[in-house]
């Protein structure tokens, strides 16, 4: 009887194990919409067209200065977990074919969406950064609108076309594979189109969710033989 009872304590925990291990393919895209998401809301800048004084006080309040820094830490991870997603989407569409038959186009794509992500969350995060651990007193107003609008374009516009462009391409070769299915494909195409467009913010939104789709038929389905 004891035996019967550890052999099963046994097969639950193999199982347990072998369910966690399922998921595992599908934790970058997930961590990385949570992380973006998260990363993203906690910048809240004033208005382009706000007072000088409005921008300067903002800045010159520790908790804010805190808030950015963190919320640039934020998009940085995520812009590493979208560069991890993409990969291992990749990798589970040409895992039928030769190393030397794989397109490094989605790869070189991918590296840039990620790069260009971190990238414009640095470029926000370093005027509160240098005022926290280093000796810069509040700059000017120009200079703060100058900072925080040139993050969103590095994030939206560079990071959403090189987005854009490992999205079709690893749908067009999923589509050739079988491992996208019509309506996968479709949807794929229309993120691809909502990355291009996300300078209008809310096409994010579209995007993400795409993520999450695809986070979850990388554990349903396994990488093609």
């Amino acid at each position: 009887m004891a035996d019967m009872t550890m052999g099963r304590v046994a097969q639950a925990t193999r199982d347990q194990r072998s369910g966690m291990q399922r998921w595992l393919p599908a934790l970058p895209g997930l961590l990385y919409v949570v992380f973006f998401v998260v990363g993203f809301m906690m910048v809240n800048t004033p208005s382009d067209d706000d007072s000088n004084k409005k921008w300067m006080d903002f800045f010159a309040s520790r908790s804010n200065q805190i808030q950015m820094l963190v919320s640039g830490f934020l998009v940085v991870i995520a812009g590493m977990l979208l560069l991890t997603f993409l990969t291992r989407l990749h990798g589970r569409i040409y895992a039928g074919r030769a190393i030397q038959d794989r397109d490094p186009l989605p790869l070189v794509a991918a590296a840039a969406a990620g790069g260009l992500v971190a990238t414009g969350a640095i470029v926000v995060a370093t005027v509160p950064g240098a005022m926290i651990f280093g000796s810069l007193h509040v700059p000017s107003a120009d200079i703060l609108r100058l900072t925080s609008d040139m993050g969103f374009p590095l994030l939206a516009v560079g990071g959403g076309f090189a987005a854009a462009l490992a999205i079709v391409t690893m749908t067009r070769a999923a589509q050739r594979s079988g491992y996208f299915g019509r309506a996968l494909s479709i949807f794929s195409y229309v993120a691809a189109a909502a990355a291009v467009a996300e300078f209008m913010f809310f096409p994010i939104a579209v995007v993400l969710i795409w993520v999450l789709v695809v986070s979850v038929v990388l554990v349903r389905r396994p990488a093609l033989a």
